[in-house]
């Protein structure tokens, strides 16, 4: 019983073989899926295949690199979804300062609030992109108080995650925790298990040995094998935390 947490299963790459995507996940024992809204189209989309599939639920959001999809117009029809009984939190927002963008970092910030402040008042969860962005990140959704979300595909430290689990956040292993000497070996084995998540960030970030592959949730429970083996618990205690962690935070029965 495994729940990938991120998967942008509306991206064409899943087109031609959606359906034998979602087996492959089942058959691994993949039982829950959150398909991730990064503009007002993909959060439609990710919409339209929950509504299609029991096991699969959506986020609306708009992600920091797609800034220039931002209009009241659109950002109001994005409320407007919320209501619906398969969107489980606002996401991916947040702050990337990696990517060289058309905007500056304080636009990023402004719009980042605007989105917490939704999800706040539909007292929704967030599923959280950073990226070069620590400080910030940490400091915005402090002074917001959303109090419940996901730092989505986390890369940092162990203190910096256990910051962020004190905010009220659960953290989200990506593939990358199977890459050889990955600095988050330790992380993993340092965070409680109650705030843990894993994910595919699909068809992003493959993990070994599939790297540089096509992701799909089937391989979350690669990453989850990993994670298992460095805490050095089962597999099966380790997939059924995190699946109720992730109904948890989600709000799913």
């Amino acid at each position: 019983m495994l729940f990938d947490t991120h998967a942008h299963l509306d991206f064409k790459t899943f087109k031609d073989d959606f359906d034998s995507v979602l087996q492959r996940a089942k058959d691994n024992g993949v039982t829950h899926i959150t398909s991730i809204g990064i503009d007002l189209q993909t959060s439609k989309n990710a919409v339209a295949i929950a509504e299609q599939h029991e096991n699969i639920w959506a986020t609306v959001g708009l992600h920091p690199c797609d800034l220039e999809d931002f209009s009241e117009e659109n950002f109001a029809e994005q409320e407007e979804m919320l209501s619906h009984p398969k969107v489980v939190a606002v996401g991916e927002i947040g702050l990337d300062y990696y990517h060289k963008l058309n905007y500056s970092n304080e636009f990023q910030i402004d719009i980042f609030r605007k989105y917490l402040r939704l999800a706040k008042k539909h007292s929704m969860p967030v599923v959280i992109h950073k990226r070069n962005s620590d400080e910030d990140t940490y400091r915005v959704l402090k002074e917001e108080n959303v109090g419940k979300g996901i730092l989505h595909c986390f890369d940092g430290d162990t203190k910096l995650a256990l910051d962020f689990i004190e905010l009220g956040f659960h953290i989200s292993f990506p593939g990358i925790v199977t890459f050889k000497n990955s600095k988050l070996f330790e992380v993993a084995k340092e965070l409680p298990l109650e705030k843990m998540l894993v994910e595919t960030d699909s068809p992003f970030l493959a993990p070994h040995p599939n790297r540089g592959k096509r992701n799909e949730p089937s391989f979350v429970r690669l990453t989850a094998e990993k994670i298992a083996e460095v805490k050095g618990i089962s597999l099966e205690e380790f997939a059924t935390q995190t699946t109720q962690n992730a109904k948890n935070v989600f709000g799913i029965s």
